[in-house]
């Protein structure tokens, strides 16, 4: 009888039974398949990229650019439907403005700007194309993005700087006298 008494102790060792590890084995492969659905919606959150943001963070880039400081003109003579340039003026000598160049063009897939002493600013990446169009005191720049979304942005510029000839002005026009010298008017 000892011997029976010692055989169910042997056997009553708790483990788990086929029916528990089964259940167990579910729960972690559904635990397992959650966390792969999860790491997956996550990394294809990071993918996407929002475009219409970097469209506006452009568009707010190059507005501060133009009104920071000093005044903004569009060059108008050397400007042309691929590039516009612009002239910041930097400072004055001799009562006429000194101007520093900028170039607003596009540069394989981009819109960049650059300056007269080189380097440049990416301001809108990965286009299909654009183009610009300008008037004394606007441009704009019309975009097609590689996703086929159209966008236009407009900037206001100053108006230019009328520069004031010195043979205009009265003071220093020569005049001939009754004698054929000339004279200046007083």
């Amino acid at each position: 009888m000892i011997n029976v008494i010692k055989m169910k102790t042997i056997f009553k060792v708790r483990a788990f039974s086929i029916a528990e590890a089964i259940l167990a084995l579910f729960i972690t492969a559904l635990c397992v398949e959650m966390l792969i659905g999860i790491l997956g919606i996550v990394k294809k959150a990071d993918k996407q990229v929002a475009p219409i943001n970097e469209v506006a963070f452009s568009y707010i880039q190059l507005k501060e650019f133009l009104h920071d400081e000093g005044h903004v003109e569009i060059d108008a003579i050397h400007s042309n439907s691929h590039q516009i340039i612009l002239k910041k003026q930097i400072g004055e000598k001799d009562k006429h403005p000194i101007f520093r160049n900028y170039c607003i063009e596009e540069y394989r897939n981009m819109i960049r700007l650059t300056g007269a002493d080189g380097g440049h600013m990416p301001l809108i990446m990965n286009l299909r194309k654009s183009s610009f169009k300008y008037d004394k005191e606007y441009f704009e720049i019309y975009l097609q993005e590689s996703d086929r979304r159209n966008s236009v942005l407009r900037f206001k510029t100053d108006k230019p700087i009328e520069l004031k000839d010195k043979t205009k002005n009265d003071k220093d026009t020569l005049q001939p006298n009754k004698k054929g010298n000339a004279k200046t008017k007083s």
